[in-house]
């Protein structure tokens, strides 16, 4: 019946198959319930929320097991239903398992120096990989729930281990895999704190950074408060706030939208969960509030040195420590049997005063670029007064085609009557589409501050008066 896959087939056979004593069973007849249960799920999907509880209530009692290929079969199952100690107990298995090393003739390799070579270079002393954790890697890529960050951290070292480890032709691409759908699978959350183990860290070239203009203000709290409440924030310049992102240093250790480093918390959503004085309190006191998340660690080292920086890895029997975010890969190696003791530090890896450089302007654009979330089309940036634009001309539709071309001027000079100095040149903003089956454009002239300007703008794409 599992091979048949005949419809409505999966619950009575699944429901035939918890009536079985698994424990009674023996190794062959236990590995055959096993695999039929595979069998079933593959061709009819996952059971129903009562059901898969009740397999995993049957199974999981004998996971791990004392036999490979048991624990295989199980891992298989309950990682398909998703049972919600699966995760803990596998990644506690895949540090108990060892690595075999395969048992060929070595004399038989030699005639082949191709993939015979691979073969004999897979026997070498500590070459071997682990087969028995890459399958249970590959069982755990796509399980989404029962993580803890210890587990990700554990499996993702695991998966390192392996890209060191020699196999087949396709090995290296089989283990890259599985890596991609693991990593696809983290939340968005917990990236930050992985990033060095997926290998998503990113280096800033600090001496391409811009300066603010200044000049500068040793900032309080209170001064900034002072300054940003004196007036609501509006007309602010979106450009000059990501210019201070870059020059305040924000760009090296954080992450704002698609830009910037990632050894500090993202800063995308900083405004919608703090107000003016908590950003400035974290930005002049960095010490004041340090995450556990981004907290460093202060090693106390059998010699009695005190070693600082922030653990990112352990491997080969060393940690792995960041200790500065604006050199994020530059990592100081410690031997893990070196260190006395270790714990968290509330001194944060961020220096103070990395806005006193700016003047006051300066300072009111970055908050403005924190509030928008790095939306040039905020209102925070639309200026206070109407800009004084005179629109000269604005032909759409095809290129050098005056017949399959539109007069545009009535519409965008409604943008521009509604404060909108940025908007998408579409089809349905112009009314109709004067030129199907091709690519649009707008050619547009107009006259501000004195000065004229001539731009062509293709269909979809931006136009914009305030560069």
């Amino acid at each position: 019946m599992a091979r048949s896959d005949l419809d409505g087939s999966l619950e009575p056979s699944v429901k035939r198959l918890l009536k079985v004593n698994f424990k009674a069973l023996g190794k062959s007849g236990q590995l055959a319930l096993l695999r039929t249960y595979s069998v079933i799920m593959s061709r009819g999907g996952k059971p129903g929320t009562q059901t898969a509880k009740a397999i995993g209530e049957q199974l999981d009692p004998f996971f791990p097991s004392e036999d490979d290929n048991l624990n295989e079969e199980l891992c298989r199952v309950l990682c398909f239903l998703e049972h919600p100690s699966v995760v803990r107990k596998t990644i506690a298995l895949m540090k108990t398992t060892q690595a075999k090393i395969p048992d060929f003739d070595a004399e038989v390799m030699k005639r082949h120096k191709g993939y015979g070579g691979r073969i004999l270079s897979t026997m070498e002393a500590d070459a071997a990989p682990n087969v028995l954790n890459i399958h249970l890697l590959f069982c755990l890529k796509d399980v989404q729930s029962g993580w803890s960050m210890d587990d990700r951290k554990a499996y993702l070292e695991e998966l390192q281990k392996l890209a060191s480890k020699k196999g087949g032709n396709m090995f290296s691409g089989y283990i890259q895999k599985i890596r991609e759908s693991a990593i696809a699978s983290v939340p968005e959350r917990e990236r930050v704190s992985l990033q060095y183990l997926m290998g998503e860290v990113k280096s800033v070239d600090l001496a391409k950074l811009p300066r603010a203009e200044g000049p500068g203000i040793a900032w309080t709290v209170e001064s900034a408060l002072k300054e940003l409440n004196k007036e609501p924030l509006a007309g602010r310049n979106y450009g000059n706030g990501k210019k201070m992102f870059s020059a305040g240093l924000c760009v090296a250790c954080h992450r704002f939208g698609d830009e910037g480093g990632g050894v500090g918390p993202d800063l995308t959503n900083l405004a919608k969960r703090s107000d003016y004085k908590s950003i400035l309190e974290s930005t002049i006191h960095p010490n004041m509030v340090v995450s556990e998340q981004f907290e460093q660690h202060e090693l106390t080292m059998k010699d009695g040195s005190i070693v600082m920086g922030q653990v990112v890895a352990e491997e080969n029997g060393e940690y792995a420590l960041v200790q500065s975010g604006l050199d994020p890969l530059n990592l100081k190696k410690v031997k893990v049997a070196d260190v006395k003791a270790k714990k968290g530090s509330k001194i944060s890896m961020m220096p103070g005063g990395l806005i006193n450089s700016m003047n006051a302007e300066e300072l009111k654009d970055l908050i403005a670029y924190f509030i928008s979330a790095g939306d040039k089309k905020h209102k925070i940036f639309r200026p206070l007064q109407k800009l004084q634009i005179e629109l000269l001309s604005a032909i759409y539709g095809e290129a050098g085609n005056p017949k399959r071309q539109m007069d545009v001027r009535k519409v965008i000079q409604k943008q521009l009557d509604d404060f909108q100095y940025d908007f998408a040149m579409t089809n349905k903003l112009a009314g109709k589409d004067p030129a199907g089956g091709t690519v649009k454009v707008l050619d547009l002239k107009y006259k501000l501050d004195g000065k004229i300007y001539s731009k062509k703008i293709r269909e979809n794409q931006t136009v914009s008066f305030i560069d």
